[in-house]
């Protein structure tokens, strides 16, 4: 029973992410849309029939979805709930009550197709569309049938009219499951970007430490062209090739472990509690200014780490060296036309804060600064030309 709740609660949170935006629109254009119909129908263009409390109770039911985004959590099913009534209330079943009352003209037929359409738009599910225009329309004819002193008589004229209706029905479920099937299409296409742009971005660091210890290697090794067979390598170099080579080979593993980080974010899987391990941030920070590959030792010295507390926290240790190389590149990059700027990392108090006295950023940008792979000014960056080179 459990497991049921869950399964109904996480599809019922799913739609309620995809719908936000249509729900807020769809609702306002129902608020405004019955009364201002009221008035035309009745005043400008007259028709045999309308009604005002009906519409009024249409417009009022859309208004919850307006305002979706000041719903508290604790309350989203109630909203779903609401939106989903709202359809069938404020579409097939008022669009055909009046449909019936006004004799199924030709506006009014004309009204329900629009509307089986409009439903198709708001639901991606083909089924879901078919089960709320059925019910909505049933709940027309019944309460037509509920309220009428006379009996309820369809023309043939009627009859054909609405048995066009499934056709219609039919196409807007073709429509909507197309719609869907492009819409998949569209995000796998945006998640695919995102992997490549996420995966270049981050595996710049860990090949740039592995050929920084590499370079370091044939620099202490003999020339091949040049040196003598029987030259014998001190000890002292063994241990430095060592010490490179183990310098590589922890590239290695947290390049690795960011592309297990960015496969596991793009398929939406949780982070697994067991990988992380309490670390003091003391430690952990120093590793990633020993890890980074300055340029040169007037770069490092331009970097200062300032302690006023150590604590120990719980972290995915290549997930923090990584925050903490990026703020450094991106810091870094603009240092070279600002000889006085600097990095400060402060640690205190159960908080790390990484600063700089750089330019700093434009309000053209700051708005951009928590999109994905959004570059100003980089040539190398991974941003929207990033991506275009990647659609390509």
């Amino acid at each position: 029973m459990n497991l049921l709740r869950t399964k109904i609660h996480t599809a019922f949170s799913n739609d309620l992410e995809r719908s936000r935006t249509t729900m807020q629109w769809g609702g306002l254009l129902g608020t405004i849309a019955h009364p201002i119909y009221y008035f035309i129908w009745t005043y400008l263009l007259p028709q045999p029939y309308d009604n005002l409390l009906l519409r009024l109770s249409a417009a009022v039911f859309c208004i919850p979805p307006v305002f979706q985004k000041y719903w508290p959590k604790r309350f989203e099913l109630g909203l779903i709930l609401s939106w989903h009534f709202c359809l069938i209330y404020a579409l097939p079943f008022v669009c055909t009550f009046l449909a019936i009352k006004n004799s199924f003209s030709t506006m009014w037929m004309m009204t329900e197709v629009m509307m089986i359409f409009i439903m198709a738009l708001c639901i991606n599910v083909p089924l879901l569309l078919m089960i709320y225009v059925s019910a909505g329309i049933s709940a027309a004819f019944l309460a037509v049938i509920a309220t009428s002193e006379n009996p309820l008589i369809l023309s043939n004229a009627d009859k054909s009219n609405l048995a066009l209706l499934p056709v219609v029905l039919l196409c807007s479920m073709v429509f909507s499951n197309t719609m869907q099937k492009g819409r998949i299409l569209a995000e796998k296409t945006k998640a695919l970007i995102s992997l490549a742009g996420t995966i270049a971005h981050e595996m710049r660091n860990p090949l740039e430490q592995m050929k920084y210890a590499m370079n370091n290697i044939a620099q202490v090794l003999p020339i091949p062209s040049t040196c003598d067979l029987d030259q014998t390598i001190t000890a002292g170099t063994i241990n430095q090739i060592f010490s490179h080579i183990e310098h590589g080979l922890t590239s290695c593993d947290r390049g690795l472990q960011v592309i297990d980080m960015t496969l596991r974010e793009v398929s939406n899987q949780t982070l697994d509690p067991a990988k992380l391990s309490y670390y003091s941030a003391l430690s952990l920070t120093e590793t990633a200014l020993e890890e980074y590959e300055f340029e040169s030792p007037i770069e490092r010295d331009r970097v200062k780490l300032q302690v006023k507390s150590d604590f120990i926290f719980k972290v995915d240790e290549t997930a923090y060296i990584y925050i903490i190389f990026n703020l450094l590149k991106n810091a870094l990059y603009y240092f070279s036309s600002y000889p006085d700027a600097r990095i400060t990392i402060t640690i205190e108090r159960q908080k790390i804060t990484v600063t700089d006295s750089g330019p700093g950023i434009s309000k053209r940008v700051l708005a951009n600064i928590f999109k994905n792979f959004a570059t100003d000014g980089k040539p190398n960056g991974t941003g929207p030309e990033f991506f275009k080179l990647v659609v390509a």
